[in-house]
């Protein structure tokens, strides 16, 4: 995972392009690379360091990438496995108005429609907790502009795509 946390680029983001744009100070980004569902003792060893995320780093997790690929296909009986979802941590635990909120601003974002229409068009106007998360998903885009009436970037676009990991809004 590769989490931008302030960028001056623009334009479609990759990861060669998010390594290169850290590299010459664009962007702050730091990465990290997570296994679910193997459960071989092997992984540790081959697992990177969470670190600022550059070219070098860029050049480690592909190899890394490549070497636990290697791991498991060669170990399918450590293979277990499991259901995927939204991790919140223990600090981010959020109430279902929270979490609705959230995800509703996260497509807003990532539709590239302001975080005041957002806010207008959101149907619980009566959940102060939606509100705020809603208002707190635009904060938390690399370089916010706050809830006004200013269309997301395309790089907010992108990084809300991440963050929904293909969760949608049924209406």
């Amino acid at each position: 995972m590769v989490k931008i946390s302030s960028a001056e680029a623009r334009g479609n983001l990759n990861i060669p392009l998010v390594a290169a744009e850290t590299q010459v100070g664009k962007m702050q980004a730091e990465s990290t690379l997570r296994v679910v569902g193997y459960v071989g003792a092997g992984l540790a060893a081959k697992l990177p360091p969470f670190r600022t995320f550059n070219v070098d780093a860029y050049a480690e997790l592909s190899t890394q990438m490549n070497e636990i690929k290697k791991l498991i296909g060669e170990d399918t009986a450590n293979v277990q496995p499991v259901r995927l979802g939204v991790e919140i941590t223990a600090e981010e635990e959020l109430d279902v108005g929270s979490a609705l909120g959230l995800v509703w601003g996260l497509t807003y974002i990532k539709n590239r429609k302001s975080c005041e229409q957002a806010k207008r068009e959101y149907r619980d106007v009566g959940s102060d907790s939606a509100l705020r998360a809603i208002g707190q998903a635009y904060l938390n885009m690399p370089s916010p502009s706050g809830c006004s009436e200013d269309k997301p970037s395309k790089v907010h676009e992108e990084t809300a795509k991440e963050m929904l990991r293909g969760m949608e809004l049924k209406t």
